[in-house]
């Protein structure tokens, strides 16, 4: 939990890059600024964007865990009267959460259109970031005494095409897409730790709470740990590529075997989402008896209907 802590705000630190970036451009007029131009012209390499992205892509993978979905889920059953649980105090904070949602965030449908611009099929993103892991992944495991050059070579390539991409695309409301997610998923992190309503929930952190309620809020069992872990990995990967925009431009990229990115691209490698088996979840929690009902049963609804876009795998 501390770890997804650190990594919210990681992500608000790239997202502030960002914007320091876009007013060394454009001065403090793009404070105010929602729809912003890029930061270079077309094909080069904007490390700013990059980051940006990078953030998405983070908020991307932590959907995949089932956050915010879960939240607003219970916030929404709450509201329409489908379930009644003894929060106190801790039914305000869901209620604010859920106006401010309705108020102020990106639908869920609007966050896939903005994940499926950066990173869909059409893109070509998924083909190369596998070719960007695979290579990573076979460079740590590469002998001490095998030359690597013909390797690095093809991975600086693949970096340099995917990081071109990526930045030409990262511009316009991307970074604000950003900071809206970011700010939506810390907000839905806030309630699973807020004391009260963990209790009502059945307590035992965030992730055993979403393991716990998924499948009747969502219709889907989740099981947070690979997406969470591949969220941290790919945040990690976009950030190498952003520092090192120079080198991939000036076809003089190093990396060495023990770099901290070839660890994770090992680690997206790893982590794989594997079918709960049955009977792998405990029941619910149920509302209190006489006062509405437990939380609802699982729908029945399209594959994917109301979940993230997978990562590519």
């Amino acid at each position: 939990m501390t770890e997804l802590i650190r990594q919210v705000d990681r992500c608000q630190r790239l997202l502030g890059d960002h914007l320091a970036a876009a007013v060394g451009v454009f001065g403090s007029a793009a404070l105010g600024v929602i729809d912003l131009p890029p930061l270079t012209a077309a094909g080069r390499i904007a490390p700013a964007q990059i980051r940006a992205a990078a953030t998405v892509f983070w908020c991307m993978n932590v959907e995949g865990a089932g956050l915010p979905a879960v939240v607003d889920a219970l916030a929404d059953a709450l509201w329409d009267g489908r379930i009644q649980l003894p929060l106190g105090n801790a039914a305000t904070r869901l209620m604010d959460y859920r106006r401010e949602r309705d108020q102020h965030r990106f639908t869920a449908g609007e966050r896939r259109a903005i994940y499926d611009r950066l990173f869909g099929a059409p893109t070509g993103f998924p083909e190369q970031w596998m070719a960007l892991v695979g290579g990573l992944s076979e460079l740590g495991r590469a002998p001490a005494d095998v030359g690597t050059g013909e390797l690095t070579a093809r991975i600086s390539v693949t970096a340099l095409e995917l990081a071109q991409g990526l930045s030409d695309r990262a511009v316009g409301i991307v970074a604000f897409a950003g900071r809206e997610i970011v700010a939506h998923v810390q907000a839905a992190l806030d309630l699973l730790r807020d004391p009260e309503l963990s209790r009502a929930l059945g307590g035992g952190g965030i992730w055993q709470i979403v393991r716990l309620h998924a499948p009747a809020l969502l219709g889907r069992a989740v099981d947070p740990t690979p997406h969470i872990e591949r969220a941290q990995a790919g945040l990690a990967i976009l950030e190498w590529i952003a520092a090192r925009a120079v080198g991939l431009e000036a076809g003089a990229l190093a990396i060495g075997r023990a770099e901290p990115v070839v660890r994770a691209a090992d680690t997206w490698r790893a982590a794989r989402a594997v079918p709960l088996p049955a009977g792998a979840l405990p029941a619910p929690v149920e509302s209190v008896p006489g006062a509405g009902g437990s939380l609802p049963a699982p729908a029945v609804s399209a594959p994917g209907a109301g979940s993230a876009p997978e990562a590519p795998a």
